[in-house]
């Protein structure tokens, strides 16, 4: 429907009339395009993201060896005589104190083995130390990229023309400004947004610090790079994540903040001018023919009256043939004034009627509120 009428203006146009509107034209445009733009790198985001459950899977299921203390205390401290503990005093004579007639010995001393399992293993504080360098990554990320990604772009036109069309003077000014912001918030496929998904890694990290394996760990000797490439690390799925993990934060580049400034001005482009004075020529002829049609209708209004006009007074005539012209304009002035009096009646009683009406509403409202009020 659209298509169809922007073809039929084209179509009408009046190629002459076009041609004077061009040739005639005197105009100035400015076209100025203002964007801004500004995104972050957020790879991070998405690595931590995937490294998150290998990191669970260690957690959950930590590493742990059982730790072994031996010591030689005195014999009444001791606590549980074991084969090592015989084995030992039979290597060392010395800790004998006495040997009965039957064969009993009194040891001076004997070794007291301390058997504990513990979670401090390289790999675990490894992981330890993950955590805490992770946390304090996204801290810093979360700080740098709390503006956001967007982009925004502002444009503007100014267009003004004058142009003759024979004895026509014809001014036209165009004035159009667009204005965009779209935030680049990087929704995931659950439909969270980028700093949704920070929070959500930050409070993981802090959930995998406090978790006990970890808290066991504060206070053990840390680990730094280059990381010792164990064989549990090199071969287990969880560990060479967490790994992978570590060297991506480590060689992460922070300058990943890009910034873009763009700053158009077109003013002497002829093929974009003659653009704008062909669309103000189309908004022109639009005009006209609205005019046209406007005062088509109201020549085709006059002329449906003189023909009711003109068929009454020639069937008056009809029927009254011998009537002079005097005597016509009488009847004529008798008959006109004798309508207007009947439509002042007319229009005095709707007033009448109307002020009754009125009248009748406000005893009816005083009454309703007099009832209220009681």
């Amino acid at each position: 429907m659209v298509t169809n009428e922007i073809m039929s203006l084209v179509n009408n146009i009046d190629e002459d009339k076009l041609q004077e509107f061009v040739s005639k034209n005197d105009s100035n445009y400015k076209i100025q395009s203002d964007t801004h733009s500004i995104q972050f790198d957020y790879s991070w985001v998405e690595k931590i993201e995937e490294t998150i459950q290998y990191l669970d899977s260690i957690i959950r299921i930590p590493k742990k060896f059982l730790a072994q203390e031996e010591e030689v205390v005195p014999i009444e401290k001791a606590k549980k005589i074991s084969m090592e503990t015989i084995r030992h005093l039979a290597q060392h004579t010395n800790l004998i104190q006495d040997v009965t007639a039957d064969g009993t010995i009194t040891p001076s001393a004997v070794l007291n083995i301390h058997k504990e399992e513990t979670f401090d293993l390289y790999e675990n504080r490894f992981i330890y130390a993950l955590l805490t360098n992770l946390y304090t990554f996204v801290e810093q990320r979360k700080s740098a990229v709390k503006e956001g990604s967007f982009s925004k772009s502002e444009k503007k036109l100014n267009f003004n023309s004058q142009t003759k069309v024979n004895s026509e003077l014809i001014n036209i000014s165009i004035n159009l400004e667009s204005s965009s912001h779209e935030d680049l918030m990087n929704i995931n496929e659950q439909g969270l947004d980028i700093n949704a998904r920070i929070d959500r890694i930050e409070l993981i990290i802090m959930d995998f610090i406090k978790s006990p394996v970890m808290k066991s760990l504060q206070g053990t000797l840390p680990v730094r790079s280059p990381i010792r490439k164990t064989n549990t690390i090199l071969k287990n799925t969880n560990f060479k994540a967490a790994l992978e993990l570590w060297e991506f934060i480590e060689r992460y580049d922070h300058k990943d903040r890009k910034e873009v400034k763009e700053n158009l001005i077109i003013d002497s482009d002829k093929e974009i001018e003659l653009k704008y004075v062909l669309t103000s020529f189309m908004s022109y002829n639009i005009l006209n023919s609205l005019s046209s049609k406007n005062d088509k209708l109201k020549s085709e209004e006059k002329k449906s009256n003189d023909y009711y006009l003109n068929k009454a007074i020639q069937d008056f005539i009809k029927d009254n043939k011998d009537i002079d012209t005097a005597e016509f304009k009488q009847v004529l002035a008798r008959a006109f004034a004798l309508y207007k009096r009947k439509k002042v009646r007319i229009q005095k009683t709707i007033y009448n009627e109307l002020c009754r009406c009125i009248k009748r509403h406000d005893i009816n409202m005083k009454t309703a509120i007099g009832v209220i009020r009681k």
